[in-house]
């Protein structure tokens, strides 16, 4: 069910590719591999000799995924005699195929917190018994385990038989010249989410009461599907959900990202917005700190004068310091 149009698998997408070219630069002389994807992702995957690509229909719905998860990869894995059989949402099949060892990725583990109630939510997150369900199958069944950061191989690793491997995560962001301060639109772009973990509400109103934000005259904005539940009488600007190539150019051109999370296995939108040349506020959790260690806008938390601290070391930087975070 990958979908490049969907934000929720962009991230997923540019993993697989990334993962498929460092393999294929890899292969002995006797192996070959096979990547199963949808056309329009098949399209993007890198030429190479010993690589072959089998085009398949996107699944969809809960049904086609669990279709394509649990009888499909299987009938593959026997039909192609696959060795080994990696399945990047973390998913392995409840009877896998005899002969195929099974790799997965799990970025993190939030949705097993979820079920554990560690985020208070009103409503059920949908799938999340079966998603959930199915990681804590995964990570016990599958014969390695792949993830993204050491913050998130520590959190994996009290479901697992053996400790996963941190291997990164690659951004996808396009190689493109830093845009100075100076010619930016004094805006402060947010990921919104409805996500009881993310705390969007929370973080826009911190920035709505913000001195530095107002005294800079620097515009909220909003990215996301919907303004989040709450904050209906702020002043933002709604900016929908744009694509991947209009959101980094958003992030190009704000004066800063603002993100928070109380908890991530890694935390893209503020690595993303450095590595575009982008201050970016984010909060103090243990991967973004190993990720952006140094870097200015961390946050301990929305509550009082923290936001504004870090927001007034954000809008002091200079364009030699700017750059210096961005090549760090």
């Amino acid at each position: 069910d990958f979908d490049l149009r969907s934000r929720s698998s962009i991230g997923t997408v540019h993993y697989g590719l990334g993962l498929v070219g460092a393999l294929a630069a890899m292969l002995e002389a006797d192996e070959q591999l096979v990547v199963y994807a949808p056309p329009d992702i098949a399209a993007l995957l890198p030429l190479h000799d010993r690589l072959r690509i089998e085009e398949l229909p996107r699944s969809v719905g809960v049904k086609g995924r669990m279709l394509t998860e649990q009888v499909e990869s299987v009938r593959r894995a026997r039909r192609d005699r696959l060795s080994v059989l990696h399945l990047l949402k973390g998913m392995v099949p409840v009877a896998p195929a005899e002969g195929t060892a099974y790799v997965v990725t799990v970025h993190d583990d939030i949705p097993l917190q979820y079920l554990r109630g560690r985020f208070s939510s009103r409503r059920p997150l949908a799938n999340n018994a079966y998603v959930s369900s199915q990681i804590l199958w995964a990570l016990w069944r599958a014969d390695a385990v792949l993830t993204i950061s050491e913050a998130s191989a520590e959190a994996l690793a009290v479901y697992c038989r053996r400790r996963p491997v941190s291997v990164g995560e690659g951004l996808t962001v396009p190689e493109t010249p830093s845009v100075r301060l100076a010619e930016r639109e004094p805006r402060v772009l947010v990921f919104a989410s409805a996500l009881p973990h993310k705390q969007t509400a929370e973080l826009l109103a911190a920035l709505d009461r913000s001195a530095v934000v107002a005294e800079a005259g620097w515009r909220i904005a909003v990215v996301g599907p919907t303004r989040p539940g709450g904050t209906g009488h702020l002043d933002l600007d709604d900016l929908g959900t744009p694509t991947s190539d209009e959101l980094h150019r958003l992030v190009r051109y704000s004066r800063l990202v603002a993100f928070h999370s109380t908890y991530e296995g890694l935390g893209l939108p503020p690595l993303e917005a450095w590595a575009l040349g982008t201050p970016a506020l984010r909060p103090g959790l243990p991967s973004l700190d190993a990720a952006l260690e140094g870097v200015p806008g961390r946050v301990a938390g929305l509550e009082g004068p923290r936001p504004d601290r870090a927001l007034a070391g954000l809008r002091d930087l200079d364009e030699r310091q700017v750059s210096h975070w961005r090549a760090g």
